[in-house]
């Protein structure tokens, strides 16, 4: 058994607030590690950390080679066979036996890497991670003497090993860290993944899908607003978690209410009880002024004591939340139509050209009320779909009513064009400022973000972005494409509440089979039209 040993970690990039502030861990290699928390918390980062790749204060131990995923290919126009030998070393056999588990056929390693679909590529690509000899692993070189020092140089992945340091460990072994892999993968392709994923072992995978991470951790490492914390079990055992403490926390927060206003009350009755002795003191006859002062003393210490504990349990009570995290309950004011039926598909055909057909004669009607999942293989015309009820594809077969009164909300797949201030992005929508930021503050965001280039935010905080703006529109029909890809399981939950709980009619495209499940009325499965 190996431990990766992280003390008194510390880091923060140029400008910007503390991501890690003096984090201790040790971490077993054999873990199946599930790491999570909001956009932007840090998870990316701390895999960096990990590898060496940024400064830091403090200290981390790595006393194997890591691997990670995704990574840069060489060359896409070489054969997939020439990008698995480019980055590993292995039998054949070996190569066969993780193809066949991630259901990909060996007649992809004779085609050019740059033609294979997404999530070909993406398969291929952890089965040479999970080879017995993966060779683009980076060695952090331990320093278990160094305390708050500036960090490692960055060390290249591929790189030659620190000196002394061999470049792998003679049993082969290595620990992998795994961001993100199945974004865009289709549900069959997600339960092909989690299906591999949970026979390996030795990895941390950053996920936002409950799922796969239900299926294939045994561990989860959750970077919470004000702490890092680590627990034995997969998501649902966190969640479990989070919510007995939400629940025990609230539960003592309403005690520590009740006490603070029973304080206040005694602490007031007391000072005034002692300002009236106070004054008898001064009062007309013959008075013993020793005592009266005495007890108007006596009365003023038991109101510091009550002001005393009143404070005690302010403290307390400002100490809990700590960690709750901003899911407040999202919301958004759908327009009602005059008529039910809102969008009417029948016998749609489409097609790229004449040879690549996508689907044909697919009929669809949406009605008012309806959360529409539209389900298929990647590449099978979902987004097209979506387009065409949009109205940005007008060649097409078949016929399309959609009332021209109809509003309609779209978010596209691709949120990767913003770029600029959040304020223009909100004049060039003519977007409720206050309405925008307080959907945005429920995602998570804090004040800072506001003032940043989106150029510079996270693949999951420019999909937040974009959401935000569909909720803030007033709109009959929202459609939705991949709207949850790279978003945090939190802000997953709050729209998957919000859809159930506040209606509205959406058409969605989306492969988190926890949200389909507890979110669609309506599937509409559009099944791949193979050309002739």
């Amino acid at each position: 058994m190996a431990t990766i040993n992280i003390s008194n970690l510390s880091f923060a990039y140029d400008g910007g607030d503390l991501l890690f502030d003096d984090v201790s861990l040790r971490l077993d290699t054999r873990w199946k590690l599930g790491l999570i928390g909001r956009n932007g918390r840090g998870k990316t980062t701390l895999l960096r950390l990990l590898l060496g790749e940024l400064p830091f204060d403090g200290n981390i131990d790595v006393p194997i080679p890591l691997g990670s995923f995704p990574y840069e290919v060489d060359d896409e126009s070489w054969s997939t066979l020439q990008v698995v030998e480019s980055i590993a070393e292995f039998e054949p056999w070996q190569l066969e036996r993780e193809l066949s588990l991630l259901d990909v056929s060996e007649s992809v390693l004779e085609r050019p890497f740059e033609t294979l679909s997404g999530g070909e590529k993406t398969k291929v690509l952890l089965a040479a991670l999970f080879l017995p000899k993966y060779n683009r692993c980076s060695v952090l070189e331990a320093s278990p003497d160094r305390e708050r020092s500036d960090g490692p140089a960055p060390h290249r992945a591929g790189a030659a090993a620190p000196t002394g340091r061999p470049p792998r460990p003679l049993d082969g072994r290595s620990f992998l860290l795994i961001d993100e892999p199945t974004n865009h993968l289709d549900l069959e392709g997600r339960e092909t993944v989690a299906r591999y994923l949970d026979r390996k072992s030795g990895f941390i995978l950053i996920s936002h899908d409950r799922t796969l991470l239900d299926r294939c951790v045994d561990h989860v490492l959750s970077i919470n607003r004000s702490d890092v914390e680590l627990i034995q079990g997969n998501f649902s055992t966190w969640q479990q978690n989070r919510d007995y403490r939400d629940k025990f926390e609230e539960s003592a927060d309403r005690k520590l209410r009740r006490d603070i206003k029973r304080l206040e009350e005694a602490g007031k009755r007391s000072a005034e009880w002692s300002g009236r002795a106070e004054k008898e003191k001064y009062g007309n006859g013959p008075v013993d002024r020793g005592f009266i002062g005495a007890k108007a003393a006596g009365i003023m210490n038991r109101a510091k004591a009550a002001d005393a504990r009143r404070q005690q349990a302010v403290d307390a009570k400002s100490a809990l939340f700590s960690n709750v995290e901003v899911d407040d309950e999202l919301s958004f004011s759908p327009l009602r139509f005059h008529s039910t039926r809102l969008v009417d598909l029948t016998d749609v055909s489409l097609r790229f050209e004449p040879d690549q057909p996508l689907f044909d004669n697919l009929s669809l009607s949406i009605d008012a009320g309806d959360r529409v999942a539209l389900c298929g293989r990647n590449g099978c015309g979902k987004s097209s779909l979506l387009k065409l009820i949009a109205g940005e594809i007008f060649s097409y077969g078949g016929s399309r009513v959609v009332p021209p009164s109809l509003k309609i909300s779209y978010v596209p797949q691709d949120s990767s064009f913003l770029v600029g201030s959040l304020r223009k992005f909100l004049e060039e929508r003519e977007l409720d400022e206050s309405f925008y930021r307080a959907i945005l503050h429920k995602f998570g965001f804090d004040r800072n973000d506001f003032e940043n280039d989106l150029a510079g935010f996270s693949a999951g905080q420019k999909k937040k972005v974009l959401l935000a703006a569909s909720l803030s529109e007033r709109a009959h029909l929202y459609l939705w494409d991949e709207p949850l890809n790279y978003i945090d399981v939190i802000s997953r939950i709050q729209i998957e509440n919000m859809l159930r709980e506040r209606g509205g009619t959406v058409v969605f495209i989306e492969h988190d089979r926890s949200f389909l499940d507890a979110v669609a009325t309506k599937r509409i499965v559009i099944e791949e039209k193979k050309s002739p």
